[in-house]
């Protein structure tokens, strides 16, 4: 991509997953945004405004300047970016061709059902409630963590059957993409040995984290906490 005017208008805060995965694609594709920060602390995600542009209340939101088109969702989002901005080659994130598409949003359908919403509940109670100065609810974090081992081990036998590098064979796609809020915050919350205790998963987790693209969006993140 090109370093042109960005015309994308980004609604959000780096300190949120969500958020975090869409920007995960916009520098690892390299296409040109601005931020539109909303501050959580002062509820400017809960305004009549941002409602407009999220009937949730929720981010991220995605605008285009040039067109006033707005699309809220992260993974919503990131399938728009990647088929706005195409990239042809043989390590695209969201390919064109129809079975290796379908192979990525397998995994992605995966990560959305069932690692996200249990990593993230694990993150809730040890993370966030001790934010909110709250106990976790540790009986809950054990439930959670025993889904959390059972998607991994699927994922350590996927990637250990053909030495595959990514979920969708040897090149980065956004099946892998949208896993990185979780297994960063997973790891914030003391969680990192369920990845490394799995060789498979420690080595494609340790690919992906590496991305200068997802440093640069971890960093942001970093730096807001």
């Amino acid at each position: 991509m090109s370093n042109s005017t960005p015309t994308l208008k980004l609604y959000g805060s780096p300190t949120g997953g969500n958020v975090q995965r869409t920007l995960f694609v916009l520098y690892e594709r390299n296409i040109p945004f601005t931020w539109h920060y909303l501050d959580f602390y002062k509820k400017e995600h809960k305004t009549p405004a941002h409602f407009a542009r999220h009937p949730f209340g929720r981010v991220p939101v995605l605008e285009d300047g040039n067109t006033g088109f707005q699309l809220f969702e992260s993974r919503a989002i990131n399938r728009y970016l990647c088929t706005k901005y195409p990239d042809d080659s043989e390590t695209s994130l969201y390919p064109t061709d129809l079975e290796k598409r379908a192979i990525v949003e397998q995994w992605m359908s995966v990560e959305q059902s069932d690692l996200d919403p249990h990593g993230m509940g694990i993150v809730f109670e040890r993370v966030l409630k001790k934010a909110m100065k709250r106990e976790p609810n540790e009986d809950q974090v054990a439930k959670l963590q025993k889904v959390v081992e059972q998607t991994l081990d699927v994922y350590e036998k996927t990637l250990a059957s053909d030495g595959r590098k990514f979920l969708a064979g040897d090149a980065l796609t956004l099946a892998d993409v949208h896993h990185a809020p979780a297994f960063a915050f997973l790891e914030m919350a003391g969680m990192g040995h369920l990845f490394q205790s799995r060789k498979h998963v420690a080595e494609w987790w340790g690919r992906i984290k590496e991305r200068p693209a997802w440093r640069k969006a971890w960093g942001q993140m970093k730096a807001k906490m």
